[in-house]
């Protein structure tokens, strides 16, 4: 019953990623240690085509890819940028 339950919840969170990924350009995985988020990150990056970047924010070389980018956005704004 444990593994069945699991596995819905996978491919509800696998479709509202693959439709968040529509529509927006990044997407961030949150919740709790060994919840299954890598393996659907990664599930996610090996069924697309285009080029996929995966950042484990608990490493600090990643953690600082995402602050210069922050970083950069924040000093180049679009006018089309939309933050929520």
């Amino acid at each position: 019953m444990i593994l069945y339950i699991a596995s819905m919840i996978k491919r509800r969170l696998y479709k509202d990623l693959e439709q968040s990924l529509k529509v927006f350009p990044v997407v961030g995985l949150i919740g709790s240690r060994q919840s299954g988020k890598t393996t659907l990150a990664k599930m996610i990056s090996s069924s697309k085509k285009t080029k996929v970047l995966y950042l484990d924010l608990e490493r600090p070389s990643d953690l600082a890819k995402l602050n210069e980018a922050v970083k950069a956005s924040l000093a180049n704004p679009v006018e089309s940028l939309r933050y929520e």
